[in-house]
């Protein structure tokens, strides 16, 4: 990864490792070993944790933690306990969410459809709800408790804002130390990914076609970070459309990494198959060794304060809702021993 200027550059390098672990991993993973679980593992009001629960939800943060940290994880008992933290407090913010806010059905039917689109046939589909141990009911119950906390959380946050002043402070501080200086050659790049669902050819001819439909697409004039929001399943997309500022070659996937300055700036070649996925990838702009403008700069870091800001709020309220909430750890090895952050976005199916 790059020097200390990571506050743009690691939020990068963060975000493709991850795409890259999702998809060399097809979008799932084996549960990392451990002891037995029994059936139950937790309750949280009226939801309970059950030990296949927990070992998904162990499997896709060892998973990330590891795309962030460049590092094998070994989810020994701390880890586990913070991973069911983690859990118990997405639920509580998830039951509050719920009680508070309504999310339409059409609105779940088309987040449901745009799931069910990732597969070539509804046999497939099946058969990834049978592997991850999950059938269609609980795909749109998990589907409806993530919109009701994106929702639950926009009207907590809603008046909640950053001022030029705060960015302008934040960036001459981060310049004044050194943060804000590439010492290596850069480049803005726009992503876009579809994982190939399971091991038949049918899978991944049906991959490449959904992100050629992107790329005609685009070439036809919709913006690149429009047709992502719609097409990519990188889960973070949804946060900056699949565009990726300062990204160096250090702490990337091979993939991305080997195209970064070869690849001619501004063109948009056809997709590309890599590490369990198809992708379409084109090089926005270089940047030479030197100080980031604060012009280009401000936009993610005014983002950055405004996500902390709004971080801090999620965690009064669930620290509140924690209080009137019955929770029951039926396993002591698992019991949280620490109040662990809101957790990070669920990848989608």
């Amino acid at each position: 990864m790059n020097s200390p200027f990571s506050i743009l550059v690691a939020a990068v390098c963060v975000a493709l490792s991850a795409l890259w672990a999702a998809a060399a991993e097809g979008g799932e993973s084996a549960p990392p070993p451990g002891p037995p679980l029994p059936e139950k593992i937790a309750q949280v009001g009226e939801y309970v944790i059950t030990g296949a629960e927990f070992q998904r939800n162990l499997a896709l943060r060892v998973r990330q933690t590891a795309a962030r940290t460049g590092r094998p994880v070994v989810p020994d008992a701390a880890f586990r306990r913070e991973t069911l933290g983690a859990r118990i407090d997405a639920l509580v913010l998830q039951q509050v969410a719920e009680a508070s806010v309504s999310v339409a059905p059409a609105a779940v039917e088309a987040e449901f459809a745009r799931a069910r689109a990732g597969f070539p046939s509804d046999d497939r589909f099946q058969e990834w709800l049978t592997r991850t141990g999950t059938d269609e009911a609980a795909l749109r119950r998990e589907i409806r408790g993530r919109m009701a906390i994106r929702a639950f959380s926009d009207q907590k946050t809603e008046g909640v804002s950053v001022a030029e002043a705060e960015v302008r402070a934040h960036y001459d501080a981060l310049e004044s130390e050194g943060l804000m200086r590439r010492s290596l050659k850069t480049a803005d790049l726009s992503h876009l990914m579809v994982t190939v669902k399971g091991g038949t050819k049918e899978d991944s001819e049906y991959a490449r076609r959904r992100v050629e439909e992107a790329r005609a697409r685009i070439l036809a004039g919709e913006g690149f970070e429009t047709v992502a929001r719609q097409v990519s399943e990188d889960p973070a997309v949804t946060e900056h459309g699949g565009r990726y500022l300062e990204a160096s070659g250090r702490g990337l996937p091979p993939f991305i990494a080997d195209k970064m300055f070869t690849q001619p700036v501004g063109e948009l070649p056809e997709p590309f198959e890599a590490a369990g996925a198809w992708h379409l990838l084109r090089i926005d702009s270089l940047n030479e060794p030197g100080v980031v403008p604060y012009e280009k700069a401000a936009e993610r870091l005014k983002a950055a304060l405004l996500a902390r800001k709004k971080q801090e709020i999620l965690e009064d309220l669930v620290d509140s809702a924690r209080k009137i909430t019955r929770i029951e750890v039926y396993s002591g090895e698992l019991a949280p021993e620490v109040k662990p952050p809101i957790p990070e976005k669920e990848e989608a199916p």
